[in-house]
């Protein structure tokens, strides 16, 4: 199949861009609840440094 290739490459894009949105959905949230002197974690991981344990 010489598209299967290309046909590949459209979907990992297209789950990137989803990522993309999802992030910035994210970080937007984040960034309200801090404005509104809240704490806002995105990622426990991220937010704390902490190892997952795994």
């Amino acid at each position: 199949m010489p598209d299967a290739h290309p046909d590949e490459i459209d979907r990992t894009m297209d789950e990137l861009r989803r990522l993309r949105r999802s992030l910035l959905a994210a970080r937007h949230a984040a960034e309200s609840v801090s404005r509104s002197g809240g704490d806002a974690v995105v990622c426990r991981i991220i937010g704390t440094g902490a190892d997952s344990g795994r």
